[in-house]
């Protein structure tokens, strides 16, 4: 298989860029990105800078349902960090693979914890994540413990997506 064609696997395997794992909100170039996003049905965000629309997608089912049909340019036109690097030759496939795969797999073992609490039973990632960081800001020390595990996943989870959307870490 073609490195093009495995990157494109790989991509369309992984979606977090779709399904609100990686970004709440996707950023549209224009008034006719707009309208065609619009025209899809997507949640189209017309306050603060730009245009973007809303999260997880509609049309995420695993993998893009509407690949081959005219969308967004921001749906074929993302590229993870991992991914571009791969691109200019400063990681390899299977690195890049191995960093995608290990950020879904701690994604999964959160939703996977997260289940064994009523109060997140079938919740996407993003909002579980959001829930558990409200308790650390409020200082809840009580649903800190409770949450204690849940908490450890979600800090190292937040630092593979930061790679992955190629935020440098701080020194």
């Amino acid at each position: 298989m073609q490195q093009d064609d495995r990157i494109s696997a790989l991509c369309m395997s992984c979606g977090m860029c779709c399904d609100g794992t990686l970004f709440l909100t996707a950023h549209l170039r224009d008034e006719v990105e707009m309208a065609v996003a619009a025209s899809k049905g997507f949640s189209v965000l017309t306050e603060g800078p730009g245009f973007n629309f809303e999260l997880p997608c509609h049309f995420f089912k695993g993998c893009c349902s509407i690949y081959d049909q005219y969308k967004p340019k921001v749906c074929n036109g993302y590229f993870c960090k991992p991914l571009k690097k791969v691109n200019n030759n400063k990681l390899t496939f299977e690195e890049a693979e191995l960093q995608i795969r290990k950020t879904l797999s701690l994604r999964q073992e959160i939703i996977s914890l997260a289940s064994d609490f009523a109060e997140f039973k079938g919740m996407q990632c993003y909002k579980i994540v959001d829930n558990v960081k409200a308790v650390l800001q409020a200082g809840d020390r009580e649903a800190m413990r409770r949450y204690g595990k849940l908490l450890l996943l979600i800090i190292k989870f937040e630092q593979l997506l930061k790679e992955i959307r190629g935020i440098p870490k701080k020194v």
